[in-house]
């Protein structure tokens, strides 16, 4: 029987630290899997693991772009918010261009 590749736990921890150190400093990777994980310097199965592991706690936000390319980046919406914000945040500006 075949069996899956065996994931090194410890570069799973390396590629997460990695990653959240980063996108908190305000960095976005763009790029494919390969790409992104030599960025880092993991492999690329253990940057899957640590990408599904820091988006299901919400830390980051992935997305998939055509043709294979990931973007990771912080995760900027808040899971504690339970209703929309209903109130009305524009607001007239004195100094803005007559039209």
């Amino acid at each position: 029987m075949n069996q899956p590749p065996t994931l090194d736990e410890a570069a799973v921890i390396l590629a997460a630290g990695r990653i959240f150190e980063a996108v908190a400093a305000g960095l976005v990777f763009v790029g494919t899997l390969d790409e992104v994980a030599r960025q880092i310097g993991v492999g690329a199965q253990e940057l899957r693991v640590a990408l599904r592991e820091l988006r299901a706690v919400g830390w980051v936000a992935a997305q998939t772009q055509p043709g294979a390319r990931q973007t990771v980046r912080a995760e900027r919406r808040s899971f504690d918010r339970q209703h929309a914000v209903t109130v009305e945040r524009r607001q007239a500006d004195q100094d803005a261009w007559p039209l």
